[in-house]
């Protein structure tokens, strides 16, 4: 009995042998898989790194050159609004930044143009708590870039027969 029952316990163990040995073997290829994966990723982070590191540079430069152009073409301004609210005269100051000042043309001079181009009225401010009121807007030039840039409006827009003339 014993011979009758070794080849079969042979081929069991021959089985569990070849389940081990595949076992053993998908062991290795994910092993194998892993330490590629982690080999690639290894690789490919210096890359990232460069690249995050190159898009931080890019960027740090844009932000160099438009601050050396805003500082060469840049000037500050301020607007005063002057209006009448329940009989008293009150004004509203803000300031900003302007790079070019516009000019109509169609003025007599361009010193007309200037004056006409710094102040306006508005017939529709609204100040904060009260009604729509009529004000006068006057804007100053208070620090001017290095390179004053003009830009002169030689053709005007009729809004009624949509056509520019001159």
């Amino acid at each position: 009995p014993k011979l009758a029952n070794a080849p079969m316990e042979e081929e069991k163990h021959e089985e569990v042998k070849f389940v081990e040995a595949e076992n053993a073997k998908e062991a290795d290829d994910t092993a194998m898989t892993t330490d590629d994966t982690k080999a690639n990723e290894e690789a490919k982070l210096p890359d990232a790194k460069m690249e995050e590191e190159s898009i931080d540079t890019s960027h740090n430069k844009f932000a160099e050159i438009t601050d050396k152009i805003s500082k060469i073409f840049s000037g500050k301004s301020q607007q005063i609004v002057i209006y009448e609210s329940n009989g008293e005269v009150k004004e509203s100051v803000s300031s900003s930044e302007f790079k070019t000042i516009y000019l109509d043309c169609c003025m007599k001079d361009l010193y007309s143009a200037w004056e006409e181009n710094f102040e306006d009225k508005l017939e529709d401010y609204k100040p904060e708590g009260t009604n729509v009121v009529e004000a006068k807007a006057q804007t100053y030039v208070v620090e001017l870039p290095k390179v004053l840039l003009f830009l002169i409006k030689r053709v005007n827009y009729d809004k009624v027969n949509k056509i520019y003339y001159k």
